[in-house]
């Protein structure tokens, strides 16, 4: 018996060989893809991950056919954006292999990077209430922009027309004027800061978002403020204490910066003090006043004359030299103040008694009564010219 085995063999193809290769371009120099950088790529229905294992290239073995080769997702790198994919080694997105064909396709990934998210800010200067020949040539005004880790100073002046444009990162911030700019003859009566159309100094921005802000000054023809403050301080030379009254009064009439008076004075009750000065202080208004005396009189006294000295802090006014006489000019600023000091100077009014070089006769009566009679008005006037003498001394 015999028995025969026969085997029939077919030639098995040579397999395709098809290298993958990842590339990445437009990344600045010394900066390396990251660790954990990786791209998958679909084979024909497989996926195959390049990575820095294996260097971003694989080799892979195929049945001879077409294949599609495509990188999917997108990788992305921290701080840059991916401007485009190129592959090398496609036709029409794919790739014909043959048996013991040896192929290579090239994935090259272009990055640029990231430029920072931006926003933007325009300020607009106004001015109100002022005649535009009025405006200084030098006339400017500082905004200031203040947020996270941002804090500047902005200029606006002629040069750059009252405006100004700054792009800034995305988030909050302040806008505020650093101070209302004078203008001769003229005050600063309101700052009004509007953004985006509603009254705030402060704006939230998105990214490419724009915040418009216009700050607006208002003025107004400089005003003479009110309700200063006017002390007016008497003394007296050559009185003693117990002659002085109780009170004495001043009038106090204002005046326009022609010297014209406007309307009635008041009368200004001053009274005594321990020192025995007088003094008062009252409200006045932004003017000129004129300090007068009611009535420098005194009973048993000549009056010899009366020494004024003013002190204002308000600015000076045509027609008048601070200070003067009788006159004060009060303002009220921040220090709106004024003084009149009042010095009156007296001597005493002494009239010596002096006694008949010899008696006079009776005229009725006794003599002797007579006589006494004149003895006791004699020793009475010695009696006051004593008591005189005592005072002065």
């Amino acid at each position: 018996m015999s028995l025969t085995f026969i085997n029939k063999y077919e030639r098995v193809p040579e397999k395709a060989k098809l290298t993958v290769i990842k590339k990445v371009e437009g990344l600045e120099n010394g900066v390396e893809l990251p660790d954990d950088y990786a791209v998958t790529v679909k084979v024909g229905e497989t996926d195959y991950v390049l990575n820095k294992g294996n260097g971003y290239t694989q080799t892979i073995e195929l049945d001879a056919g077409t294949y599609t080769v495509e990188e999917t997702p997108k990788p992305g790198i921290n701080g840059y954006d991916l401007v485009k994919t190129e592959y090398a080694g496609l036709t029409g997105g794919s790739i014909v292999l043959a048996a013991d064909m040896k192929a290579t396709v090239t994935i090259t990934n272009s990055y640029t990077k990231k430029q920072p998210e931006k926003a933007n800010i325009s300020i607009k200067k106004n001015v109100e209430g002022v005649d535009e020949e009025d405006k200084p040539e030098n006339y400017e005004v500082v905004v200031n922009i203040k947020g996270d880790n941002f804090d500047r100073d902005i200029t606006l002046n002629a040069s750059n027309g009252f405006t100004a444009n700054i792009d800034v990162a995305p988030g909050k911030y302040t806008i505020e004027e650093k101070g209302c700019t004078e203008i001769n003859g003229y005050y600063c009566e309101a700052t009004t800061i509007t953004i985006n159309g509603q009254t705030t100094q402060e704006i939230e921005l998105e990214n490419m978002r724009e915040g418009k802000v216009q700050i607006t000054n208002k003025y107004a023809e400089e005003q003479k403020p009110q309700n200063g403050k006017l002390t007016i301080t008497k003394s007296f030379r050559g009185v003693y204490a117990y002659d002085l009254p109780r009170s004495f009064t001043v009038y106090v009439r204002p005046m326009n910066e022609d010297g014209m008076t406007l309307g009635s004075a008041m009368a200004v009750v001053l009274n005594r003090n321990s020192d025995n000065t007088y003094s008062a202080t009252i409200e006045v208004g932004y003017n000129v006043y004129e300090v007068t005396e009611q009535s420098p009189n005194l009973s048993g006294y000549v009056f010899t004359g009366a020494n004024y000295s003013a002190v204002s802090t308000g600015r000076a006014v045509a027609g008048y030299d601070l200070p003067r006489t009788n006159g004060i000019y009060v303002s009220t600023g921040e220090n709106g103040t004024a003084s009149v000091a009042v010095t009156n100077s007296y001597y005493y009014d002494y009239v010596p008694v002096i006694p008949p070089a010899k008696p006079l006769p009776p005229q009725t009566g006794d003599s002797g009564t007579a006589y006494m009679g004149i003895a006791l008005c004699v020793m009475a006037a010695a009696a006051f010219v004593a008591a005189r003498s005592r005072r002065r001394s």
